[in-house]
């Protein structure tokens, strides 16, 4: 084994198909032996939390690389509210999507809705602070979490009070 190259990032199409393969002989528990069975067969070191990952978020046929809807948005941030970030619990009300993706898809929302709100403001009028603590302001939550076909402009026309930019 190629101790040089200790740890490969990307994944090339052969090891994805050899991956594939190793789970329908050993199932989606053995990521270990998994993992072993790989590395020996590609000359380089995949962990089984590697391989675990890729098959969980990329090559699982049960999973669904489709755009999300508006409406699984709002569900997403509607079970969130309920349930904090338990990705899992969440990922039950989502199918065909991964605690991963679920996950990247909340917070991609939040970062674009706060690029599109802080957008030609002045430095003092940004919303600025940790995503889990905006989420907590009543009067910045509906903003972080709002829709993407709602209008830029009206985005960026939404005033906060003092006390909710000085976080």
């Amino acid at each position: 084994m190629d101790h040089r190259a200790k740890f490969q990032n990307i994944w090339a199409a052969d090891e994805d198909l050899m991956l594939i393969e190793l789970v329908q002989q050993y199932g989606r528990k053995k990521w270990k032996l998994i993992s072993s069975k790989l590395s020996s067969q590609i000359g380089y070191l995949r962990l089984g939390k590697q391989c675990r990952e890729r098959w969980v978020n990329n090559l699982n046929p049960e999973r669904s690389n489709r755009a999300w809807s508006e409406s699984e948005i709002k569900l997403l941030f509607l079970v969130q509210s309920a349930y904090g970030n338990c990705w899992s619990q969440i990922s039950e009300y989502i199918p065909g999507k991964s605690q991963n993706a679920i996950k990247n898809c909340f917070y991609s929302t939040i970062r674009r809705n706060i690029r599109r709100y802080n957008k030609g403001k002045l430095c003092h009028e940004k919303i600025k602070g940790p995503i889990d603590k905006l989420l907590e302001i009543k009067e910045i939550r509906p903003i972080l979490t709002t829709e993407k076909k709602k209008s830029k402009i009206l985005l960026m026309k939404t005033q906060l009070s003092e006390k909710h930019l000085n976080l």
